[in-house]
């Protein structure tokens, strides 16, 4: 059975403040589709995510919240057994 990876990061506002419940989505490059991932698919009140279980591959991350417009991180890759960190984003106001 593949365990897989993870993925984990901070997502700050651009003047460095922590966004907390900010959603993140997953999209494997070159699937066409973007799945919000089941567990830890939002940010803690320090702005820090783990979104685990992801299958080995090449990722697109996108961060959102309401009052900000949207963040990406591309060519994210996720290895089996491995953690991928430092994958922050910073958002700016709308």
């Amino acid at each position: 059975m593949t365990r897989g990876g993870s993925i984990s990061g901070i997502v700050t506002s651009t003047g460095g403040q922590p966004i907390a419940d900010a959603m993140i989505f997953v999209k494997e490059e070159g699937s066409g589709v973007g799945v919000p991932l089941l567990e830890n698919n939002r940010t803690d009140n320090k702005g820090d995510y783990l979104i685990k279980h992801i299958k080995a591959g090449v990722y697109t991350v996108v961060f959102f919240l309401d009052e900000y417009s949207p963040g990406t991180a591309t060519g994210v890759r996720v290895f089996d057994g491995r953690s991928t960190a430092h994958v922050d984003c910073q958002l700016k106001s709308e």
